[in-house]
């Protein structure tokens, strides 16, 4: 899988060696974008250099899904260095969240490549979330009824983690 920052910056190589080690908890051999610790004032580099990571890790046959390092305001500055030929002729599992969905929504919109809205190399993740993961993204069988998240006590009303179906 490769790892990019299509938007923030990491604040130093911890953070990077973090996010690498979150994504090879799912079972993934990890690869680094090019500019994931480049600094353009708070994104990582330049918007084309950001968007050349993006078309590199489409352009790599051995990378078969691509998540992001963070969200963050900026990913929407590289939506025109796409190459979104390139894209839809080399379709991989594209994950983010937050400020990603704009990046998100573009590579669909422009490809047709279904998209997932998911854990970020930083996102801390438990039993829960990667279980679903791999349901959803690592296996071939129909993804069926999403299990509720665990409640924290059965007396208190959910205050994080509520799921709610979007249509």
């Amino acid at each position: 899988i490769g790892l990019i920052a299509p938007s923030g910056n990491a604040s130093g190589q911890e953070e990077i060696r973090i996010a690498k080690e979150n994504m090879e908890k799912y079972g993934f051999k990890v690869e680094i974008g090019k500019h994931i610790d480049a600094q353009k004032g708070y994104l990582a580099g330049t918007d084309e250099e950001r968007a050349a990571d993006v078309n590199d890790m489409f352009s790599r046959a051995e990378i078969r899904g691509i998540a992001t390092f963070l969200g963050g305001y900026g990913c929407c500055r590289i939506l025109p260095f796409l190459d979104y030929n390139l894209i839809r002729s080399h379709p991989k599992v594209l994950v983010g969240y937050s400020d990603i969905t704009s990046f998100l929504l573009a590579i669909h919109q422009k490809t047709g490549l279904v998209t997932f809205h998911g854990s970020s190399g930083l996102t801390k993740v438990g039993d829960y979330a990667r279980k679903h993961f791999r349901q959803t993204i690592m296996s071939s069988t129909r993804i069926g009824e999403v299990a509720k998240p665990p409640k924290a006590s059965e007396e208190t009303a959910d205050r994080n983690n509520r799921l709610m179906t979007i249509v």
